[in-house]
């Protein structure tokens, strides 16, 4: 059994519109927070879900709409039992776990986790006690620990393999047409890379990220401009259909003056004499 720790991170109410992977689903900034501190630590990390358990960062699941908050006792401390079913499974019982969850998630699972491990000391709650905001600091404060600590020990050669691999990104980029440019030639792209640290996947993922995003803005823009010259270019036909419709209306406004001055002589000429 490894006794590098598991960590556990409950699972939060903001979730994404669509299916996805649930290291992605959840979206509130405590949740980032947490799952940074863990991928940061270059930790192994399962996701607390009330609706189903247990959930791999990788595992694709579809947004749900459950919480322990609304359940009874009987529901919460059933819903633990089934974490340990689903922990033992995957032969995580008996290594040390670091919890990052509320109360109601914790209340039932951790006497579990002590008892299956039989060593109370192996099951640590770090930020017991503490309120959200309090929460958050120390996530956001641990996680720069140790980020900071990986990149003391990979030195400068990690840095200097990230800065090459940064400008083949930029070159690849700048080598291919937008048309050509897909999800899934980022993806072999990326798979050029054997091997590569956390650190330099992550930062990797998000230089991949704001280079599609420059890509997304210039195509919008692309058609922005596209439309404008459109209207610029239908302008002078609609002003040449406007103008028409003001001859035609003018002609018909002088036929019908003539009209009804031709009506209005008639109808004080006199035909006959009139009787004394």
């Amino acid at each position: 059994m490894t006794t590098t720790p598991l960590f556990l991170i409950s699972c939060v109410a903001e979730k994404a519109p669509a299916a996805c992977a649930a290291r992605d689903l959840y979206r509130s900034d405590w949740f980032n927070k947490a799952r940074a501190f863990a991928e940061a630590a270059g930790r192994d990390y399962l996701i607390l879900s009330a609706a189903h358990g247990v959930l791999d960062p990788r595992q694709e699941v579809a947004p749900y709409d459950a919480t322990l908050n609304t359940m009874d006792r009987a529901e919460r401390q059933a819903w633990a039992e089934d974490v340990m079913r689903q922990l033992r499974q995957r032969g995580q019982v008996g290594r040390p776990v670091v919890i990052l969850a509320g109360e109601r998630y914790r209340e039932f699972l951790i006497p579990l986790l002590e008892r299956a491990s039989g060593d109370p000391h192996l099951v640590t709650v770090p930020m017991r006690g503490l309120g959200i905001g309090q929460q958050k600091a120390w996530l956001a404060a641990r996680a720069a620990e140790a980020l900071a600590e990986r990149e003391a020990v990979a030195g400068d050669s990690a840095l200097d393999v990230l800065e090459r691999q940064r400008a083949d990104l930029a070159a690849w980029f700048d080598t291919v047409g937008r048309a050509v440019l897909t999800r899934a030639d980022c993806i072999r792209y990326l798979g050029k890379f054997a091997q590569p640290s956390e650190r330099d996947a992550l930062r990797l993922r998000f230089e991949l990220d704001r280079r599609l995003a420059l890509l997304r803005l210039s195509a919008e823009r692309e058609d922005l401009d596209a439309a404008i010259l459109e209207r610029r270019q239908a302008i002078p036909l609609e002003r040449a259909r406007r103008d028409r419709r003001r001859s035609q209306v003018r002609r018909t406004l002088r036929r019908l003056g003539r009209s009804l001055r031709q009506l209005a002589g008639l109808a004080f000429t006199p035909s006959q004499e009139l009787p004394a």
